[in-house]
């Protein structure tokens, strides 16, 4: 009889946030799709990223930190069993945020310091799944690399916003970050660098910049997965530069991209993200 995962509530949790509601019936329904719904949130320092927040200071910051942007793509989602088997979660494209490929997330509602953002905001992937013992999810934070170098004007949703197209690269930001406290500004963009070729002929990227995301050790149900956008830089110190473009002699680079468990010189993942954690 196939398992029926059904939350007795589902309140907001702090962090970013998994939920993964599967759901079955009859003797056959473990072979078939249910639905799966991965709610996102993201912390900083533990409190809820939030445009208008401020947050004590950390890392490259010496006063009050203001939450300026924060916007990434996922794709190939996979709910992990606990023998590592990996159960991939269909995405249901809504013409909107996510394609049957690819998720857009948006943390930012325009309000506050976010400046260069928009009022609408996203939250949550949505898909199906054979129900089962899960114990826990994988994914990974980029683009496609057939997607990832299209044409910007024909792109299809969820590619074809502005602020995520990264045209000096031929490619798209994977993920955009911004924090200041009005005196060090930091502004992380991730995505390929070394890229070869034009806009929408980029034939190989010398660093694909796509982090590798696995958290393990809880019930997809109930456990949240946090992401703290603070442990990208923490690493610095008040006053250095914070920004991060994907540049291999960037100091601030390094940080970022040992808490996203890339290696800075080649762009592959080769350990765990760090940045990413499961709540309790």
């Amino acid at each position: 009889m196939a398992r029926h995962w059904m939350p007795a509530a589902l309140a907001p949790i702090p962090g970013l946030a998994l939920v993964a509601v599967l759901s079955a019936c009859g003797e056959d329904a473990a072979a078939d799709a249910a639905p799966v719904t991965v709610r996102f949130e993201a912390t900083v320092n533990g409190a809820p990223f939030a445009c208008g927040a401020t947050y004590p200071a950390f890392g490259p910051f010496s006063g009050p930190v203001q939450a300026g942007d924060l916007r990434l793509y996922v794709h190939d989602l996979e709910m992990l069993s606990a023998t590592g088997a990996a159960t991939p979660i269909a995405l249901s494209a809504d013409g909107a945020w996510q394609s049957d490929r690819l998720a857009y997330l948006d943390f930012e509602d325009g309000t506050g310091g976010c400046l260069n953002g928009t009022t609408a905001t996203r939250a949550v992937v949505e898909g199906a799944a054979p129900a089962g013992d899960y114990v826990g999810l994988r994914f990974t934070v980029g683009v496609p690399f057939d997607l990832n170098h299209g044409d910007p004007v024909r792109a299809t949703a969820p590619l074809g916003r502005t602020a995520m197209h990264w045209g000096w690269q031929g490619g798209h930001k994977f993920l955009r970050l911004s924090l200041t406290d009005g005196d060090t500004d930091s502004l992380i963009h991730l995505g390929s660098t070394g890229c070869q070729g034009t806009v929408a002929h980029v034939t190989g990227c010398d660093r694909p910049n796509r982090a590798v995301v696995t958290v393990t050790g809880f019930d997809p149900t109930t456990t949240p997965v946090r992401l703290d956008v603070a442990a990208l830089l923490d690493a610095l110190r008040p006053g250095e530069d914070a920004t991060c473009m994907g540049d291999t002699a960037t100091y601030a680079c390094a940080g970022v991209f040992q808490a996203l468990g890339l290696d800075l010189q080649t762009g592959a993942p080769t350990a765990p993200a760090g940045a990413f954690s499961a709540g309790g």
